[in-house]
């Protein structure tokens, strides 16, 4: 993926999935047994059993990155601590890019450039 194909993503599930690789989240379901006779497992997570179709269970077990500000920011935290949070920083400076003006900084950061720039940054 290149700079042109991050910019581009929409906010939702592709783009959530992307910023929950470089989180190292772990997307996969853990499963458990359920009632003893019955043989069907569900996720610890999300309690879904194992027949639910697949969109209800890729969706449990991503965050909402691109969605949700509290969510987002845990982004903006791991990124403090590897370092690409400081001023000149690849992470800081993907987010200065994406904004039209840098004095309002904060009032265009959203959830959505949030996971764009750390995208971004990871590339290098």
């Amino acid at each position: 993926m290149n700079k042109e194909e991050i910019l581009k993503m929409e906010a939702g599930e592709k783009l959530n999935a992307a910023v929950a690789v470089v989180m190292g989240d772990d997307l996969e379901h853990s499963w458990t047994g359920g009632a003893p006779k019955s043989g069907i497992k569900y996720c610890t997570r999300c309690n879904a059993p194992d027949w639910a179709p697949a969109a209800v269970l890729r969706h449990c077990s991503v965050k909402l990155y691109s969605e949700d500000i509290s969510v987002a920011w845990l982004v903006v935290e791991k990124m403090k601590v590897e370092d690409y949070c400081q001023v000149g920083g690849r992470f800081c400076d993907s987010l200065v890019d994406m904004c039209p003006d840098n004095e309002e900084l904060l009032f265009w950061l959203s959830p959505e450039a949030i996971c764009k720039a750390v995208l971004i940054a990871r590339l290098g």
